[in-house]
């Protein structure tokens, strides 16, 4: 009987999954929802309509650099994230992550609207679970600020209070 209770509990085992697999399941089931929705292609056009509306050269190579931002640069600047979006992420930036990346809306402090994108496994997980537990709404933002931290494999993008 003990063995047979050992057997059981070594297969339950073997079926929970690890935290941050059940993130990774969730986040990729919403990302090709997205997807599906065309909400990346949604992004690249809103690049292509100012290039396809340039009157000038001057325009064109303007609207070739708008789009969304980087999460770099917003380090340090306290904000109140009210929404992200999931999106799966390339294959070459897809491994050693979690595979997909997030496109996040926050406003500063002055009341100005950002959006920006990141993969950095620490701002995704953790943005993740506070849109689980409620947060991340226009009712309910997430108050927080992304940090930096050098390390030998380049820069650890966090997420802290702000």
């Amino acid at each position: 009987m003990a063995k047979q209770d050992a057997q059981t509990s070594s297969a339950e085992v073997a079926e929970v999954a690890r935290p941050y697999q059940k993130l990774i399941k969730h986040l990729s089931g919403i990302a090709e929802l997205d997807s599906a929705q065309g909400a990346s292609f949604d992004i690249a056009s809103q690049v292509v309509d100012k290039i396809v509306e340039a009157q000038s050269l001057d325009d064109i190579f303007l609207a070739n650099e708008t789009g969304l931002a980087k999460a770099e640069d917003y380090i340090n600047v306290p904000l109140n994230f009210t929404d992200v979006s999931w999106h799966k992420a390339g294959e070459k930036f897809a491994k050693g992550n979690l595979g997909v990346y997030g496109v996040f809306t926050a406003s500063t402090d002055q009341g100005m609207e950002v959006k920006f994108s990141t993969g950095a496994v620490n701002v995704v997980a953790s943005v993740a679970q506070a849109q689980m537990l409620g947060y991340v709404t226009d009712d309910q933002p997430l108050r927080a600020k992304l940090t930096a931290t050098e390390t030998p494999n380049g820069t650890l993008l966090k997420i802290a209070r702000a």
